[in-house]
């Protein structure tokens, strides 16, 4: 059932109780009912949707809580998913809510896989204690990282990067001109349509990665980064628009 004006978080349910005789419960209890028109329409999971009482896990699936990208029912992040769907894994393409079926070799409840592999056992494994911390701090990002979202790697996410906090704002300036190969360290970022004469400043995190995923599919969009000036430059400058000889 379609909703709007409802964000997609709403939704996410604890693991469904198994029936009193102590079968699995219906796969259709791991996803959510309602589907928000507002939101992309990818299908996500996380390690946190795990229903350990199976073996192997089996995944419970929530909507994509960004907002799709013009002309497209998906973000930036689930279009580049669904472009290199592959294997099975927890950060890639799980299909789309409104499919009728999900991805054979998927692992989240419903799917081919499901019905012919894990087993129910009624009893959650326990979790190790980093599984049982509230989350995993994640690594810093640096260039290399950046690198590999720039080759479109989709296991790279970062918005989750912004989330957790471990990508710098400056990492991301220097991303948009690694993408558009121009000198790194710029301190302000603005773009424009092509033939736009109006400029949009990406001043924050969230704004910079957007930016990128956008580059990624439409590289014609116009960057132009500003950077400061060594104080040796500065009055070189200076100098020369003085007209004093140096």
């Amino acid at each position: 059932m379609f909703s709007q004006g409802v964000s997609p978080a709403v939704w996410q349910q604890p693991f469904p109780a198994a029936p009193a005789d102590g079968t699995a419960p219906a796969f259709a209890a791991y996803h959510p009912i309602i589907i928000s028109a507002d939101h992309c329409l990818a299908r996500r999971t996380t390690d946190e949707h795990a229903d350990r009482r199976w073996y192997p896990f089996v995944f419970a699936s929530t909507q994509c809580a960004k907002l799709p990208v013009r002309d497209s029912d998906l973000c930036e992040t689930c279009k580049s998913r669904e472009a290199k769907a592959g294997p099975w894994s927890v950060d890639g393409w799980h299909g789309r809510m409104t499919d009728a079926a999900l991805p054979a070799k998927s692992h989240l409840a419903g799917s081919d896989w499901f019905h012919v592999k894990p087993v129910w056992t009624n009893k959650a494994k326990p979790q190790t204690a980093k599984q049982r911390s509230p989350r995993h701090k994640a690594a810093p990002w640096n260039h290399t990282d950046m690198a590999h979202v720039i080759d479109e790697d989709v296991t790279r996410d970062m918005y989750r990067a912004i989330e957790d906090n471990v990508i710098s704002i400056q990492l991301l300036r220097d991303g948009v001109c690694m993408l558009m190969v121009q000198p790194t360290g710029s301190h302000h970022i603005s773009w424009s349509l092509p033939g736009s004469a109006t400029r949009t400043v990406a001043a924050t995190r969230k704004e910079l990665a957007d930016l990128i995923y956008h580059l990624l599919v439409h590289p014609d969009t116009e960057v132009f980064p500003l950077y400061k000036e060594s104080e040796a430059v500065r009055m070189r400058r200076l100098l020369t628009e003085n007209g004093i000889a140096f």
